[in-house]
């Protein structure tokens, strides 16, 4: 593993021992169509295949889909790789651009 995406890993894992388990329901990133890192149960996998099939539209790089206090968001950045979190609507925007930054500092992850 490379310098580089040895901090990036624990970069998102310091973000995500900083807040609560409830807050973050599942966390994802996809790179080449092959999920690379997530954090959460597994139903969040699922959970996220609808927005990741939105997102594999040429057209599409950011998706938000609310539900009650959840908020799905997904985002596809020039190189087509995905981050998608599932969490409480209150920190969620805020979470997804701290996970963003973290994942933009390394070119690859997988």
């Amino acid at each position: 593993m490379s310098d580089s995406r040895r901090d990036t890993v624990v970069l998102l894992s310091k973000i995500l021992g900083w807040v609560s388990e409830d807050s973050i329901l599942y966390f994802l990133i996809v790179e080449r169509g092959e999920p690379v890192f997530w954090y959460g149960n597994t139903n969040g996998f699922r959970i996220t295949a609808e927005v990741r099939k939105i997102l594999e539209k040429k057209s599409v790089t950011r998706v938000i889909v609310e539900k009650g206090e959840i908020v799905v968001i997904g985002s596809k950045d020039s190189n087509n790789r995905q981050i998608i979190l599932v969490a409480e609507k209150e920190n969620a925007f805020l979470l997804f651009q701290l996970f963003k930054k973290a994942v933009e500092s390394n070119k690859s992850l997988n």
